[in-house]
């Protein structure tokens, strides 16, 4: 293992009870592990005593025990989608902890919060000082989502935590001035959320189903996205046509409704995804290696993709 390799570990956890979700998300993670050269490692354990929210905790602090220089942890719901973005691209010499917001939690309460499904820590004593802190706050229940609201405590976020308390901030500053807060690219709650240049996206806040067939979606998507190397506007308006809003629970969650849909149209995209293949392999054939024809080809059969999929796409945006 190379010096290199060592100081980067990207990190998630789940147990056997999570395997219809992490056998999808698990090996975009490898995948991106590789691309950067940092090592991966899935945890399949959960804390006994506590939720399994806390088991990020508890493997970060092993992690940097072990000699990580910095671990990247992504939740288990969540997914890599592009790999041509390089995460230590974020980094600098001024910060140690990189976390995104919720967005779409400040549009509609006003405040903004931090999620902790997707997160960079460097190991120094102040990050240990910090988990360790963390690692000590009560296991809350209810919306606070458990670790994340204590990450909120520890760092002084205290308006973040939906109590009812309505309480003020009263920053830590020794964390927040090494906090910094990474674009919302890195943590795109899926219905919520969005940003066409997205490299995660995490299925935050959804039932099993919702969760499983969502990220199926994304698997087809990116194999659409790579075989035909759609732009990311291109990408981004396909995804919201297949979606044609029904993550977003805004305009109302009907989730018998939704699942049929998101079948037909996982279906629909399957079908689309099998005749643009059998086209392409038909103009290899034909053509060889000439790229300009198969740009051409592409400008083509590109509404043939949309018309397939969803008609006239008169969805409007949210």
């Amino acid at each position: 293992m190379s010096a290199e390799r060592r100081k980067w570990c990207l990190l998630t956890a789940c147990d056997e009870g999570f395997a219809d979700i992490s056998s999808i998300s698990v090996p975009t993670m490898e995948r991106y592990a590789e691309t950067y050269g940092m090592d991966f490692d899935w945890v399949q354990k959960t804390p006994k005593d506590r939720s399994p929210h806390w088991q990020k905790i508890y493997s970060a602090q092993e992690k940097f025990e072990a000699g990580y220089e910095f671990v990247f942890w992504v939740d288990a719901d969540a997914m890599f989608l592009r790999y041509d973005i390089d995460i230590r691209s974020q980094i600098d010499d001024r910060h140690d902890f990189y976390f995104a917001r919720e967005e779409h939690i400040r549009r509609e309460w006003g405040v903004e919060r931090l999620n902790s499904g997707v997160w960079v820590m460097r190991n120094t004593p102040l990050t240990r000082k910090f988990l360790a802190e963390v690692a000590l706050q009560p296991d809350m229940q209810g919306p606070n989502w458990h670790d994340q609201a204590a990450i909120m405590v520890v760092f002084g976020f205290l308006s973040m935590i939906d109590d009812g308390l309505n309480r003020a901030d009263r920053p830590v500053s020794e964390y927040t001035t090494r906090l910094r807060m990474l674009p919302l690219r890195w943590n795109c709650i899926a219905g919520n959320d969005t940003d066409p240049r997205t490299v995660i996206r995490h299925f935050a806040g959804h039932d099993r189903i919702t969760k499983r067939l969502g990220m199926e979606l994304e698997v087809q998507l990116q194999r659409l996205r790579d075989e035909y190397q759609l732009t990311d506007e291109t990408a981004e308006d396909l995804r919201f046509r297949i979606y044609k809003g029904y993550w977003n629970h805004k305009h109302g969650w009907d989730p018998e409704g939704s699942l049929k849909e998101l079948t037909e149209r996982q279906t629909r995209l399957d079908t689309v995804h099998r005749a643009l293949k059998n086209e392409h392999d038909e103009l290899l054939r034909k053509v060889g290696s000439r790229s300009w024809l198969l740009r051409t080809w592409w400008r083509t059969t590109r509404s043939k993709l949309y018309g397939a999929s969803h008609g006239d796409g008169s969805a409007n945006r949210h």
